[in-house]
C-alpha cells in the first residue's frame, strides 16, 4: 500500500512572518557560508603580513648606486616613499571583516572600490620610487595587485553562495516592516486631522448659529430694508444713466466732430464720461450745444442716414426731460451713497462681517487639513506592503521549495 507514497505532494513547511529572520537565519547556518567567509578572512590575514613584510622591505631600501641620484632627488625619493606606505598602511588598517556575516558581502565590495582608489592615488608615488627602488616598489605593487584578485574572487565566491538571496530576504523584511509602520502612523496622522477638521466644523456650526440669530433679529430687519431699498435705487439708477448714455452714442458721431471742429470743452467731457458730464452739468448747456449741433449739422459732412437720425434724436430733447431726468440720477445717486454708508456702519452688518470673516478663515484651516490629507492619500497609495510580501514568497521559493510563508 505504501509502494506509491513517494508520488504524494509533500506538504509544505509553514512560516509566520515574525518568524522570517530566524528562519533566514537558520538557512544561513545549514549552508556553511561562514566556512567560505573563515577561508577568505585566513587568505586577507595571510597576505596582509605578507604586504607588511613587503612595506618594511620598501621602508628601508636604498638606491643600488646612491651617489648617481643629487641629494634633492634623494630626497624626493624619501617623501614619495613615505607617503606611499602610509596610504597602503591605511588601506591596511581597513582590511579587517566585520563579525556579522551579513555585512561581509558589502564589505568586500568596499574594500574592492577602496583598492581602486589607492592605486589612483598612488601612481605618481609608486613612478617615482620606481626610479629608485624598483624591485621592492614593484613587489608591493604586485602584492596589492593580488588583494585586488583575491577581493574580486570573494565577491563572485559569495555570489555564487545564497548570502546574497538571505540578504536580499532580510532587506525586503525590513522593507515590509517599515511600510507597515509607515502606514500606521501616517494612518494615525490623518485620524487626528480628521479629530481636527472635525473640532473645526464645530466652531463653525457655533458661528452659523450666532449669524442666524443675527439674521432674526428686528435689527436685521432694517438692514434688509437697507439692501432693498439700495438695490431698488441701484437699477433705477442704472435705468436712468442709461437713457444719458444711449442719447450720447447715438449722437456720437455728430459730437464727435462737432467738438473737434469747434474745439468744444463741454461736448469733449460728455464724450470722456457722459454721466459725469451730465451731472455736473447744472445749467444744461447740453441742450444748447445740441442745436447748435443741429443747426450746422451740414458742416459736419454725416452720411444721409446718420445725419437724418441724428437730426430726429436731437430735435427730440427737451429742457425740461433732462432737467427731470438730471434730477432724478442725482438724487438716486446721494441717497445710495447715504444707504451705502448706512448699510457698511450698520451694527447688524458689521457683526455679520466679524461672523463671516472667522467662517472664512475656518474654512481656510479646514482647506489646508484637506491638503494634508490628500498628500497623506498619494503616500499611502505608494505603501505596497503587500507587493513587497509577494517578492519575500518568491524569493523564499527560490531559497526553499519545501518553505512557504503564510
Amino acid at each position: 500500500m505504501g509502494l506509491f507514497n513517494f508520488l504524494k505532494k509533500k506538504e509544505p513547511r509553514l512560516i509566520e512572518f515574525e518568524e522570517l529572520s530566524d528562519w533566514a537565519d537558520e538557512y544561513l547556518q545549514s549552508k556553511n557560508i561562514s566556512n567560505e567567509i573563515n577561508i577568505i578572512k585566513r587568505e586577507i590575514k595571510a597576505k596582509i603580513i605578507k604586504l607588511e613584510e613587503l612595506l618594511e622591505k620598501l621602508r628601508k631600501a636604498s638606491p643600488k648606486n646612491p651617489g648617481l641620484f643629487p641629494e634633492r632627488e634623494l630626497s624626493i625619493m624619501e617623501g614619495n616613499r613615505d607617503s606611499y606606505i602610509k596610504k597602503i598602511r591605511r588601506y591596511i588598517d581597513k582590511l579587517k571583516l566585520p563579525e556579522d556575516q551579513y555585512e561581509i558581502q558589502s564589505a568586500l565590495e568596499r574594500l574592492a572600490e577602496e583598492i581602486q582608489l589607492l592605486a589612483d592615488d598612488s601612481q605618481k608615488n609608486f613612478f617615482i620610487l620606481k626610479e629608485f627602488i624598483e624591485d621592492e616598489a614593484r613587489n608591493v605593487a604586485s602584492k596589492l595587485s593580488e588583494f585586488d584578485k583575491l577581493l574580486a574572487s570573494a565577491i563572485e565566491t559569495l555570489d555564487k553562495t545564497d548570502l546574497s538571496k538571505i540578504l536580499r530576504l532580510k532587506s525586503l523584511i525590513k522593507e515590509y516592516y517599515t511600510i507597515k509602520t509607515d502606514i500606521h502612523h501616517l494612518q494615525k496622522e490623518s485620524e487626528e486631522i480628521e479629530r481636527i477638521k472635525l473640532e473645526i466644523y464645530e466652531r463653525i456650526a457655533k458661528i452659523q448659529d450666532k449669524v442666524d440669530a443675527i439674521k432674526k433679529s428686528p435689527h436685521y430687519s432694517q438692514l434688509e430694508e437697507l439692501k432693498n431699498r439700495k438695490k431698488q435705487l441701484e437699477e433705477e439708477f442704472s435705468k436712468d444713466t442709461s437713457r444719458v448714455r444711449s442719447m450720447i452714442l447715438d449722437v456720437n458721431a455728430a459730437i464727435k466732430k462737432y467738438a473737434k471742429s469747434k474745439k468744444d470743452k463741454l461736448m469733449k467731457e460728455y464724450l470722456n464720461d457722459s454721466i459725469k458730464a451730465f451731472i455736473e452739468d447744472e445749467e444744461l448747456k447740453l441742450v444748447d450745444h445740441f442745436k447748435k449741433i443741429r443747426d450746422n449739422i451740414g458742416e459736419l459732412e454725416l452720411k444721409d442716414s446718420k445725419k437724418e437720425k441724428t437730426e430726429k434724436i436731437l430735435s427730440a430733447v427737451t429742457k425740461d426731460d433732462l432737467k427731470k431726468l438730471r434730477k432724478k440720477i442725482i438724487s438716486a445717486k446721494e441717497e445710495l451713497e447715504s444707504i451705502v454708508v448706512r448699510i457698511k456702519n450698520h451694527t447688524s452688518n458689521l457683526n455679520l462681517k466679524e461672523q463671516q470673516g472667522w467662517i472664512d478663515n475656518l474654512n481656510e484651516s479646514v482647506a489646508l487639513e484637506d491638503a494634508k490629507i490628500q498628500k497623506i492619500e498619494e503616500q499611502l497609495e505608494r505603501l505596497n506592503p503587500r507587493l513587497t510580501k509577494q517578492k519575500i514568497k518568491e524569493l523564499l521559493k527560490n531559497l526553499d521549495m519545501d518553505v512557504e510563508l503564510k
